[in-house]
This record gives C-alpha cells, structure tokens and sequence, in this order.
C-alpha cells in the first residue's frame, strides 16, 4: 500500500523561512557596522572639540568700611573733579497760611451830653464816674475826663438844664458795648434821690469800636517757613531739568549739591499782619556741583586698597589685592563748597570687598596637565582661596583622563 506524504508548509512561508538564513543575518550585520563605526567617529570628533575644563575660584575676601574727605576743585588728578550746572530762570508764587493769633480787645467809646436839671449851680463831675445805659441793657461806662455841668435856669414856668458834652468809654471790652442811642443813669449820685431823678445824660449816636476776637497773624517763621517750600520746590524742579539734560555717569542725587540762587523775592505782607493768608513769589537759578561716578569710585578704590591687608605675592597666579566692584558701596555729602570758585570737600563714607586677583594665564599654565585632584589639590594650598571647583565638560562624568595642556580649553572664573 502506498502512503501519501503531505506538505503542511505553504509555499509562501517557505520563502519566509528561506530568507532568514545565517547568510542573510550577516550581510545584515555588515549593513549596520559601518553606521555603528561613523556615529562613534562622530562622538568623538565633538567630544575633542567640544571638551574643556571649567576652573572656578572663590578667593578669600576681606570687608572694608572707612570714611574720608576728598577735595573738589575743577582740575587736578589728585583730586575730584567737579563741574558746575544751572537751569535757565524759574518761578514759583505760593499762598500759605498765617500760623500766629492775636487776641484783639477794645472797648466801645462814644459821645454824650451831661443834663443839670437840678440845680441852679454848676455841678462838677470827677472822670471815671460811672453812667449805666438804659432800655434795661445795663451797661456800664465811665466818663473820659472830669467836667462841670452848668446850673440850670427858668423861662418862665419852663426850667432849662444846663448841659455839657462829653466823652465816654465802656467798663469792658466786646461788641456788646455798641449801643444805639440811648439815656444814661449816674448810680453814683444816690438812687432815688433827687439829684439821681435830675442828673443825666443822653447819646444821640451809637457807641462803637467795642471788640473782643482772635484773629490771624503772620509770624517770622511762617515767612521762612513759606520761603523755604518755595526755594525746595525750585530746588525739585531744577534737579529734575538738570537729570534729563546731563549724561547718566555723573552723580546727582545728594540734596547737598543743589543750591537756589534768588533773582527776585516778594512777600505779600509782613510780620505781625492780622491776615489769615499771605502770598510769596520768587525767582531764581539752581546751580548743581557735580562729578562723575566713574571718578569718584576710582577714588574710593584707591583708600580700600590702601588700608587692605598687607600680603606678600609669590611669582604664582596670586596677584595684588583688587576691589570686588560689586560690594562698593558709598554715601555722600558736600561740607563745604566755595560756588565762585568752584572748589570744595566731599566727605563719603563707603564699603566695600577686596580680595587677591588671579592671573588667569599662570594658573591655566599651572594645572595644565594635571588632574582634577592634584589641580584641586594645588590650588586649595593657597591661603588667597576659599574653594576651588573644577568641572569637565561637555560630559563631566566622562574626565578623560587629566585637564588638557591647551590654555584655550580651560576656562577660569572668579565666583563670590
């Protein structure tokens, strides 16, 4: 019997199975090596371009704080330069208030005429007598002067009586002492008697002048007071115009570079007014003295170096003391300043950091060739610097081997 042996393999996986022989992995292989071998070659061509050494240094510093005075005049290497700025005329006109009070009295006086229906006889008066108004008022003033009121006479049946003028004043202060016309009373001549019913007197204008108020009054300070706001308003609005008009390198901010010069000056009204305002107007130039920052600093960095610590420089990377810009700081004040001559002193006081500077070629010579340790190592020994850090780029996991021997792949930095 014959059997019959079937193919379960189709044709089509056959040929899949027939291509993935040893001989086609292979050639496979040798299609990738060459790609594999270029990338590498690649690697390495930035890696040996691209690979440097990153030297920081953290040096030892040392705070200075000092004061001193320098001199300004306009020329002179030794000393500050300073140079003299106006603004064309301003105007300015304030109204202030007047601060002082004045307490006014016065007392009401007034006119009157003495009657004499008593007697025949002159009746004499002494000054200060008192007459007491009427209408039920009450008010009481007192004769100026002394006077002698005439006898009174008859015409007929018709008694005439003598009269007199003359003046009086209220016993107080206060506009409650001018009175309209009105009749006055003498207490003093015995109430209910008849020389009291006989003798008066009687006004035919008002009484005035009778004041009692506080009122507003101009003293010395508010004067200076007012002329002082004028002259710092000036003041502002010249420092303003000169900050536009000069370059940003010259120093402007100290109020005692500043100063007004007068042209003209008016004051409304004087010391003592009793007026509640007054107005003061002025004109006028500000002058500016100043300097130019650069200047100044330099200056400053001069004193810092000057009373830094001694420190003795080997022929290493270690330099002489420089001043860490940075740290500087300043305050400043003009003493005095002779504006005619242009001359004067500036007393600053001022802060600031120094430390050694490092020569970035002798240290570059100094590690080249070394590795980070001994680098590290070497530059930690100097007494000048703090720390020290060295970095390998691009890769800094990868050092390959020690800090290359080409200054121009090592990069130094001064960090604080």
């Amino acid at each position: 019997m014959n059997r019959k042996v079937i193919d379960i393999i189709p044709p089509h996986q056959r040929v899949i199975q027939e291509t993935s022989s040893p001989k086609k992995k292979e050639k496979k292989k040798r299609k990738i090596f060459p790609f594999l071998i270029l990338g590498l070659l690649l690697f390495g061509v930035y890696y040996f371009f691209a690979f440097r050494v990153d030297v920081e240094i953290f040096p030892v510093t040392h705070g200075i704080k000092a004061e001193e005075t320098f001199v300004i005049k306009p020329s002179g290497n030794e000393n500050l330069h300073g140079s003299i700025f106006e603004t064309e005329v301003l105007k300015r006109d304030s109204t202030f208030k007047s601060s002082g009070s004045f307490f006014e009295e016065s007392k009401a006086t007034g006119e009157v005429t003495l009657f004499n229906a008593h007697s025949s006889e002159p009746i004499p008066i002494i000054a200060q007598t008192r007459l007491v108004s009427g209408a039920g008022d009450g008010k009481v003033f007192y004769l100026s002067d002394r006077v002698t009121i005439p006898g009174r006479r008859t015409d007929g049946r018709d008694i005439i009586p003598g009269e007199i003028q003359a003046e009086i004043v209220a016993s107080e202060a206060g506009d409650e002492y001018n009175i309209g016309p009105t009749t006055f009373s003498l207490p003093g001549l015995g109430v209910g008697t008849a020389a009291y019913e006989n003798i008066y007197a009687k006004s035919e204008t008002p009484t005035s002048g009778g004041v009692r108020e506080e009122k507003s009054q101009i003293t010395s300070y508010d004067i200076e007071e007012g002329k002082n706001r004028i002259k710092t308003a000036l003041k502002e609005e010249g420092r303003m115009i000169l900050e536009e008009e000069l370059e940003k390198e010259f120093l402007l901010r100290d109020n005692s570079q500043y100063r007004v010069v007068l042209d003209s000056e008016e004051v409304s009204h004087e010391e003592g007014d009793l007026v509640e305002e007054f107005q003061i107007k002025m004109e006028g130039r500000v002058e500016l003295i100043t300097f130019k920052e650069g200047d100044l600093n330099e200056l400053l960095k001069r004193s810092l170096l000057e009373k830094a610590p001694a420190v003795e420089v080997k022929d290493e990377f270690v330099r002489e003391m420089e001043v860490h810009l940075p740290t500087l700081s300043k305050n400043y004040q003009i003493e005095e300043f002779d504006w005619e001559a242009g001359e004067g002193s500036l007393k600053v006081e001022f802060a600031g950091e120094v430390y050694q500077g490092i020569s970035e070629s002798r240290l570059k010579s100094s590690i080249a060739g070394m590795s980070r340790s001994e680098a590290e190592r070497m530059i930690g020994e100097e007494s000048a610097i703090r720390r020290a850090s060295i970095r390998f780029r691009p890769f800094s996991i990868f050092t390959l081997g020690n800090i290359p021997s080409q200054g121009e792949r090592i990069r130094v930095r001064v960090e604080f």
